[in-house]
């Protein structure tokens, strides 16, 4: 089994929820609320977008002109790699949780609300 998977509940249980990261997008008129983010949810949200703040970080770096080692390279990657692993298992659980298989569009929105929607429009932040 690869660390990351071993590792992931114990770094879900590491997060205090005055570390959880709220997502930014308001409530739309459109929208129907479907329920509120759980603790799993709230965590594995956060922990995805830790995970795409490390890997702009490390990117900022190349736009600052500093270049990436390729130790640095390699990081970016994996946190990439990371992320997009973490942003699927969070909405696998909210369409379990919430039985929206059948739903096209689903967003979540400030207040940690799980939404369908006409369409999903969603601030930078939220990706």
């Amino acid at each position: 089994m690869s660390t990351f998977i071993k590792l992931l509940p114990l770094e879900m249980a590491e997060v205090d929820e005055s570390e959880y990261c709220e997502p930014a997008m308001e409530l739309e008129s459109s929208d129907t609320i479907v329920g509120d983010m759980n603790e799993d949810h709230k965590k594995l949200w956060t922990l995805w977008k830790l995970a795409q703040l490390k890997g702009a970080q490390i990117k900022t770096k190349v736009l600052l002109g500093g270049g990436l080692t390729d130790d640095e390279n390699s990081q970016v990657h994996k946190v990439e790699a990371r992320a997009e692993v973490l942003r699927g298992l969070f909405w696998m659980a909210v369409h379990d949780d919430f039985d929206l298989w059948n739903e096209s569009t689903i967003g979540v929105r400030k207040g940690y609300k799980i939404v369908t929607c006409l369409w999903q429009v969603t601030a930078i932040s939220d990706r």
